[in-house]
């Protein structure tokens, strides 16, 4: 979803419309501050979301990505709804950086 537009002559294939779903939990971690690092993307070609919360002594870091076209034609990549589109992509997956307090193993006592 991420292109160079500049100087670009051919379409986008995004592939098949669809949904994709990314889920990672991270054990025995907790979230530290309050900062919001989740976000929602809607537009006419995808929606993107990534979500990140605190759940039952871990944390869940869930990405969706839904294709609702297969192709993004050249004529729209000049546009500057698709350079606000890759902005705020940039902004939501690439520039986010999520600190976690990860808490020691609740191992039971050797003797």
């Amino acid at each position: 979803v991420l292109v160079e537009s500049r100087g670009r002559f051919s379409d986008v294939w995004l592939g098949p419309p669809g949904v994709f779903v990314e889920e990672y939990r991270l054990p025995n971690a907790s979230i530290i501050g309050n900062v919001k690092v989740g976000c929602e993307i809607k537009n006419e070609w995808m929606n993107l979301s990534r979500s990140v919360k605190s759940v039952a002594k871990a944390v869940e870091i869930k990405n969706r990505y839904e294709t609702l076209k297969s192709v993004i034609p050249n004529s729209v990549l000049q546009t500057r709804a698709f350079a606000k589109f890759q902005k705020e992509v940039r902004r939501c997956f690439n520039r986010s950086a999520v600190i976690l307090s990860l808490k020691p193993s609740q191992s039971p006592k050797s003797n």
